[in-house]
């Protein structure tokens, strides 16, 4: 896996347009406060990778990248997901 802050940089994007996205369509209080439970997580993976990135820790920067794309995973159908999706011929 490629660890960069471009790819976990795209996956917090990603995350938080779609997390806009969710509360412009259901803009209630509890719509407000999972948004800001959702986003502030994310927010905090992509702080932590870069300092991890920055600081020389190669395997925390992957742990937090792959909890980045695991918070982005929900949404792997939509057209601008950061990663290409896997086909048959890159598995051989």
């Amino acid at each position: 896996m490629t660890v960069d802050e471009q790819a976990a940089r795209s996956f917090y994007w990603f995350i938080d347009a779609r997390l806009d996205e969710g509360l412009r369509a259901q803009y209630d209080a509890p719509a407000v406060e999972k948004y800001r439970e959702e986003y502030s997580a994310a927010k905090a993976d992509h702080d932590a990778f870069a300092d991890a990135l920055h600081g020389g820790d190669q395997d925390r920067a992957e742990e937090l990248l792959e909890l980045l794309r695991n918070r982005a995973s929900r949404w792997k159908a939509h057209a601008e997901y950061p990663e290409p999706p896997v086909t048959a011929e890159d598995a051989t």
